[in-house]
């Protein structure tokens, strides 16, 4: 039964995702709506790209070893598209901001400026 109810979670967060994340993807006033959709698809699919970088020399040994154009171009799309959902689920699952936390940790410029907010503060 729990298995039955994190699938009815997860279908339901997408389709419905929280308000906050749909906040996040509206656009600033003074933006071109266009442009700004084509940005966010972007991020989404550079995102999904990052995380699947391996997978693409993968695809490419089948394509070369298909030796079939369509079939190739199809493979491709499809992993075009599947880096566009990947990218979209790590930033509405939040793994984007815990991915960006962790490599703020290791960086001494981020923790000088944390220790200064903190000086600051006091």
């Amino acid at each position: 039964m729990r298995l039955a109810e994190k699938l009815v979670k997860t279908l339901i967060l997408i389709v419905r995702p929280p308000q906050t994340f749909r906040d996040k993807l509206r656009p600033p006033p003074n933006v071109n709506l266009l442009v700004w959709y084509i940005l966010i698809v972007k991020r989404f699919f550079d995102v999904g790209l990052a995380q699947t970088n391996l997978f693409k020399y993968a695809l490419a040994s089948i394509g070369f070893a298909r030796q079939s154009v369509e079939e190739t171009i199809w493979l491709f799309t499809g992993y075009g598209f599947f880096c566009i959902g990947l990218g979209f689920y790590l930033h509405l699952w939040g793994i984007v901001e815990t991915e960006i936390e962790i490599s703020n940790r290791f960086n001494d410029f981020i923790e000088e400026m944390r220790d200064m907010k903190k000086n600051i503060e006091k």
